[in-house]
């Protein structure tokens, strides 16, 4: 910005500058060569510094607004130029000790500082708001800086838990992740938050709730995963074979399968109790066609340790991207909508409500949930193979050529 176009802030003006439509908006002032005042379309104001080092222009972010004030701005400002003309690069050396202290920033460590210094000291929730970071924030983004995330990472994370979890937690993880960074952006921790614009999930709970996947649509999920390849593509077919959680197919290990029996131990289960689940001939020839190298039938490649796959939403994105590709236009659809494919198209199968249930591990209510011990196990393989069969039916267009072998024995 030219010298000219600056402006002499009162602390009346910072406070009435309003945000812009779009993107965001900086405004100079006069007193402090350099001090501007950015302020984003959310409302979100911050000062910083420009000024050059060796003919390079640097950028040094100083707080924001209003924890940091107009005279605070510019005394860090003033002392940030003296350094330069000291020839010092404050930028730099923020840089350099960020770098220094690494762990002070990373996700794992500002969630924890953020419960100790403000949720227990301002909401009597503090354990859940604990609890959401523990289970579903820091496994996922774990030692990374917090300046490093992104709003793909934070639509990833709530996709992720969405798809597990449904709508509604998807929400209270966004809400105690957007104080998270509004908490941390204060402190001067991170210089903006990627929460911008990061839509609730219940705004379309009912319709979301409602989906469900037509034959056309099944078909191109599963040719897309056909390209996808290992670990995803069998991954997905698996979901869509058995009706059975993300989390629960991811985790699948080699050891929980019986001939042709998969034993979800109660540990991940949602009703802690030991879920047997019938696998269809298709999805014994699906596993046996999967690669056996480690303790889980999906491994991760990026591990050393043998974990089990994650990157959910970059897998979901390339089944999107070919889904495309080949003239189809999907609705918005997640991995838990093949769930309730399964159990939806189970019920156009004349399959028994109390079977299609216990397939999907769907706790009984009442009464019969207390007397009710039988494991329906036969009743669940014959649910599962006519859903196998039609499923066979569907990629093959409805005819019994077999493009798709889906029943092959061996």
């Amino acid at each position: 910005m030219a010298k000219g176009d600056a402006k002499a802030l009162t602390t009346m003006a910072v406070k009435r500058i309003t945000p812009p439509l779009t993107g965001r908006k900086e405004t100079y002032d006069a007193k402090v060569p350099g001090l501007f005042l950015r302020v984003t379309k959310t409302g979100n104001k911050s000062w910083g510094l420009d000024f050059r080092v060796n003919g390079k222009r640097e950028r040094l972010m100083l707080g924001s607004y209003p924890v940091v004030e107009l005279d605070d701005a510019r005394t860090a400002g003033l002392d940030a130029l003296r350094a330069v003309k000291d020839g010092r690069n404050p930028a730099a050396e923020k840089r350099a000790a960020k770098e220094a202290q690494p762990s002070a920033d990373t996700v794992r460590a500002v969630t924890k500082l953020y419960v100790e210094r403000y949720a227990k000291r301002n909401n009597r929730s503090w354990r859940e708001t604990e609890r959401i970071f523990n289970k579903y924030v820091v496994p996922v983004w774990k030692d990374r800086p917090l300046q490093d995330i992104r709003r793909p990472d934070v639509i990833g994370l709530l996709d992720g838990v969405e798809d597990d979890n449904g709508p509604v937690m998807s929400d209270a993880v966004l809400a105690q992740v957007r104080k998270l960074f509004n908490w941390a952006l204060d402190r001067g921790i991170i210089d903006a938050t990627p929460i911008a614009r990061v839509q609730r999930r219940t705004k379309t709970k009912e319709r979301m709730r409602k989906r469900w996947l037509p034959d056309a649509e099944i078909k191109a999920v599963w040719l897309a995963a056909n390209n996808l390849g290992y670990p995803f593509g069998p991954f997905v077919k698996l979901l869509l074979l058995t009706g059975q959680r993300r989390s629960e197919v991811a985790g699948m290990r080699w050891d929980e399968i019986s001939n042709d029996v998969w034993t979800i131990p109660a540990t991940k289960t949602k009703n802690k109790e030991d879920h047997e689940v019938p696998l269809s001939p298709a999805a014994v020839q699906l596993l046996k066609d999967t690669p056996n190298t480690g303790d889980y039938v999906f491994m991760s490649g990026r591990s050393k340790a043998g974990n089990p796959i994650s990157g959910f939403s970059k897998a979901k994105a390339y089944l999107d991207k070919h889904i495309e590709d080949n003239g189809l236009q999907m609705e918005q659809w997640g991995f838990h909508d093949l769930r309730r494919t399964v159990r939806t198209h189970m019920s156009r199968l004349n399959v028994a409500s109390e079977i299609a249930e216990r397939v999907l591990n769907h706790t009984p209510q009442g009464i019969e949930a207390v007397y009710d011990r039988h494991g329906y196990l036969d009743e669940k393989r014959k649910a599962l193979e006519a859903w196998s069969d039609y499923l066979s039916l569907t990629l093959n267009d409805g005819t019994a050529a077999n493009v798709v072998k889906l029943k092959a024995r061996t």
